[in-house]
């Protein structure tokens, strides 16, 4: 599965479904470094997310039908702003190193 078919995936799925304000793929795939069998991993920032991991959830059942395993996390911009800056934060190194996929970086 090429980076392609998965924007083209996550567009059709995540984009379309939950209307986020950004979606990041960081990672392998983000790094060029992927296998076929790589994960993908997202991270997708939503305005007003009260249950994050409820929601995470639904996007990756969303998602069923691409053929390798999913990390998908769901942030909101409030937290960005609390945790980019924390040297251990994933939500950092998404930021960091992550291909913006919808959204501006």
């Amino acid at each position: 599965m090429t980076d392609v078919d998965v924007q083209a995936f996550v567009e059709s799925r995540i984009v379309t479904r939950f209307q986020p304000l950004k979606v990041i793929l960081f990672g392998s795939r983000a790094r060029e470094d992927a296998r076929p069998d790589s994960d993908v991993d997202l991270l997708v920032v939503m305005t007003g997310a009260p249950d994050k991991r409820a929601l995470a959830v639904q996007m990756r059942r969303s998602m069923r039908g691409l053929p390798v395993p999913k990390h998908i996390i769901v942030t909101t911009p409030d937290e960005i702003a609390l945790r980019v800056d924390m040297p251990s934060s994933i939500l950092r190194a998404a930021l960091r190193e992550g291909m913006v996929i919808l959204g501006q970086r």
